[in-house]
């Protein structure tokens, strides 16, 4: 595997993957103020070493990437686990647009009615107001996404009595990445 680079091997994983998990979940984590918080996002975009999801900038991990703009996506799988060190950064209001009327109007309207990390009195009142909704859909501000650049992956496969195999990549400089196994 070390013959290849990161990017083929989250590009080759993915594919096998994708087949059977449609949603493309990740863990994300972020930290601010010494609080480490993670939550499952969607995977929207990946190419070369940026990987792209979007969310509402009023959530509390919007805030902390505020606070702290350096992240950890985690891909957990039956036999294999991506974890990838990056710096997030807010996408172009060109490619929020892009995204956000790419999906169903369900979905749009969801994004707009939520006011997302915030109190609800009830789930119920949550799914009044979407079905009462009679406004123009527009991308709120609020809506957006984020790339998270990243710069360091490491690739665990788990083999047979524990000899799992294990690989991490630092990147260097543009496309340039030092490899280096690890034991499991």
């Amino acid at each position: 595997m070390r013959e290849l680079g990161p990017i083929e091997i989250f590009s080759r994983w993915f594919a096998e993957e994708e087949r059977d998990n449609q949603e493309h979940c990740m863990v994300l984590t972020t930290c601010c103020n010494d609080r480490p918080l993670s939550r499952t996002v969607l995977l929207k975009e990946f190419h070369e070493n940026i990987f792209t999801f979007y969310t509402n900038l009023h959530s509390r991990k919007s805030q902390d990437i505020l606070c702290n703009n350096t992240v950890h996506l985690l891909f957990v799988w039956k036999d294999k686990q991506i974890s990838i060190l990056g710096k997030a950064e807010q996408v172009s209001d060109k490619r929020a647009d892009e995204y956000f009327y790419s999906r169903s109007q369900e979905k749009q309207i969801s994004a707009i009615v939520s006011k997302q990390s915030n109190s609800l009195s009830s789930y119920k009142d949550f799914i009044n107001e979407i079905e009462s909704f009679k406004g123009s859909i527009i991308r709120p501000e609020h809506w957006s996404g984020y790339d998270v650049i990243a710069y360091q992956m490491e690739f665990l496969e788990r083999k047979c009595h524990r000899r799992n195999y294990r690989i991490l990549f630092k990147n260097i400089e543009g496309d340039k990445w030092a490899s280096t196994e690890l034991y499991p």
